[in-house]
């Protein structure tokens, strides 16, 4: 028999980040990708507050620098604003509240993108 050499705080630490299955989703790309990032949310969560404020804040706060700085140079600028944003508000109440009225205020804009869209790859009737 082989007797295991890891102490009681690593086997509830791993028991911790283990117990995350990946969800029974169709499509299994995502189910991996979902699977990871449930994964990483338990091990920042582990950090003392005040030091995973800090993580949150730097990274987000970069994102959002590097998104403004690629408005001007080519880059996905909006996208990595948005992400930026996306990641303060696992944190901070301020960033989910801007989230959210960009969803409000982007909502119908996004629907006048799709029918656009729509209409362009419809089949066009030949008469």
């Amino acid at each position: 028999m082989e007797s295991s050499n890891t102490s009681p705080s690593d086997s509830s630490a791993n028991s911790t980040l283990g117990t995350i299955a990946p969800s029974n989703h169709q499509n299994s790309c995502w189910r991996g990708l979902r699977y990871r990032m449930r994964l990483s949310q338990r091990r920042i969560r582990m950090f003392p507050k005040p030091l995973r404020l800090i993580f949150i804040f730097c990274l987000g706060a970069g994102l959002i620098a590097s998104g403004i700085i690629m408005l001007v140079i080519p880059g996905p600028g909006i996208l990595t604003i948005l992400l930026g944003l996306s990641i303060l508000s696992t944190e901070f109440l301020w960033a989910a509240g801007v989230m959210k009225w960009i969803a409000k205020h982007c909502k119908p804009w996004l629907h006048w993108i799709n029918q656009c869209w729509r209409r362009m790859i419809e089949p066009q009737s030949v008469k």
